[in-house]
């Protein structure tokens, strides 16, 4: 046996292999709905549902008895309470609300007030609706001497309040000297 060579084999390069480009990362979508616009809430106003208004006498001198007529705005405020101030505590002190917007008065006492000081106290309440300012207007007033029962001559000052703050100017009776 003769060996005979085989056919040379021939080297066929490979071609070489193109880079392929590997796929990169991308974000994922993010789906934007459209909103609508919000308002910031408006804080809401902080009232008191009640108000306390002092009624002032300011030089009384032998002050025996008073009656007034306190005049507010019924679609603002509405009348809870009257009490005694701390120039009436010994007093004998009436009231009545019975016609809306006007609250009459009526304060007598036997010894005589000869101070500064709170005739009556009255409580408001706060009409709901309310954003509103109300004069607070004293009227009517009378006023006689505890010994004479003779009449005093009064000076009433206007007060005022508001719904919104709560800030208050008390109504005032001046006695003349």
């Amino acid at each position: 046996p003769t060996i005979t060579p085989g056919p040379t084999p021939t080297i066929t390069p490979i071609p070489p292999l193109k880079p392929t480009i590997a796929p990169t990362a991308t974000s994922v979508p993010v789906v934007v709905l459209p909103t609508t616009p919000t308002q910031t809430p408006t804080p809401p106003v902080l009232r008191s549902k009640e108000i306390i208004v002092p009624v002032n006498l300011a030089g009384a001198v032998n002050l025996g008895s008073l009656e007034f007529v306190l005049a507010y705005d019924s679609n603002v405020l509405e009348v809870t309470t009257v009490e005694t101030g701390n120039l009436t505590k010994e007093s004998l002190l009436e009231s009545s609300a019975g016609t809306p917007g006007l609250l009459w008065v009526g304060i007598i006492d036997a010894v005589g007030i000869s101070e500064d000081g709170l005739a009556a106290v009255v409580t408001f309440r706060v009409i709901e609706s309310s954003d509103s300012d109300s004069s607070l207007i004293l009227q009517n007033v009378v006023a006689y001497d505890a010994a004479s029962y003779l009449d005093i001559i009064v000076e009433a000052s206007p007060g005022s309040l508001s719904t919104m703050d709560g800030s208050i100017t008390p109504p005032s009776l001046t006695f003349a000297p």
